[in-house]
């Protein structure tokens, strides 16, 4: 079933190869927890994984080499999350408001946090 948020970001791709579908991953509040919270969704829209997050998503993207979904909150943490299992594979903190994208192969992870473009390297667990 569709999932009861109030969502504030979708995203839409093929997360690897072999997949015949794309996947949404949206972001925004769970309405009856009002947990925030990130979802991924099969094109019919059933939920394939939820999780929450302790701050509100404002920007996302996913990594064009990689499974690899960056997420940029509003309280500055910006996540790296397994875009397949919706696990998180890392944190950096304290990067304000940042906006977040990926480059190159394997993906490295940027985050311009207005006052710094920053770079990461970003490995599976």
């Amino acid at each position: 079933a569709v999932p009861r948020a109030f969502i504030n970001m979708v995203r839409v791709g093929r997360l690897r190869p072999e997949d015949s579908t794309d996947t949404m991953l949206v972001a925004g509040n769970d309405l009856a927890s009002k947990a925030n919270v990130v979802i991924a969704l099969s094109t019919d829209g059933t939920s394939t994984w939820r999780l929450e997050l302790p701050g509100s998503v404002h920007t996302a993207q996913v990594a064009s080499a990689r499974p690899w979904l960056a997420l940029g909150t509003r309280d500055g943490q910006v996540y790296v999350v397994d875009a397949v299992r919706g696990e998180i594979l890392g944190v950096v903190d304290a990067q304000g408001r940042a906006e977040v994208g990926w480059v190159g192969t394997p993906p490295l992870l940027l985050v311009a946090s207005g006052t710094s473009l920053n770079a990461f390297h970003v490995t599976a667990k």
